[in-house]
């Protein structure tokens, strides 16, 4: 098997940097319903940013050849004890000043902690290379990985950002189309 330094090498020109208005599938599987929280995580391509589960990931190497993916696995953190007294009865710790929901003053919407783990795989043989391993490796290499990993973890998700985030509780105007019309019955 050849040195994890020198493959990465040879993989780099195919590594990219996402840009502001790339599409980052990091959060499921284009064909399945896989996601980081399952067995064997996620494998988002590093050049076309599309996310695979372990089932699929070697049909798009197959189809493709692309062999640089990000294999981001997740799993949950147990709650600590404080998390668990609201789920008790007891009342919130701090009460909502506006009636809003995800924002400042709002109610918090209670979200579960995980843990992620990263780490670049490269198919065919699966060879893996953490952040730690990428501090041996030459300056154009760590720059260009690392940049990469960071950049992929920062973006927004497609379906992050397909999803409403939050509501403020602002009363909407009513639109000129809908004034004067009569309720159909």
């Amino acid at each position: 098997m050849a040195d994890v330094g020198d493959v990465l090498m040879s993989v780099l020109s195919s590594i990219r940097v996402p840009k502001s208005g790339d599409r980052v599938h990091k959060d499921e599987c284009a064909l399945s319903f896989a996601s980081p929280e399952n067995e064997g995580g996620l494998f988002v391509c590093m050049n076309t940013f599309l996310g695979f589960g372990s089932q699929y990931v070697d049909r798009h190497y197959a189809r493709t050849g692309q062999r640089a993916y990000l294999h981001i696995t997740r799993t949950r953190k147990p709650k600590s004890e404080d998390d668990s007294n609201s789920a008790a009865g007891h009342p919130p710790k701090k009460k909502p000043t506006r009636l809003a929901i995800g924002i400042e003053g709002g109610f918090d919407v209670d979200q579960d902690q995980y843990e992620e783990d990263i780490k670049v795989v490269i198919l065919p043989d699966r060879q893996e290379v953490t952040s730690d391993d990428l501090t041996t490796m030459s300056e154009v290499v760590k720059e260009r990985v690392s940049r990469s990993m960071a950049g992929i973890m920062a973006a927004d998700s497609v379906s992050h950002a397909l999803q409403v985030q939050q509501w403020d509780g602002e009363v909407r105007q009513e639109s000129k189309h809908v004034e004067g019309r009569q309720g159909e019955e």
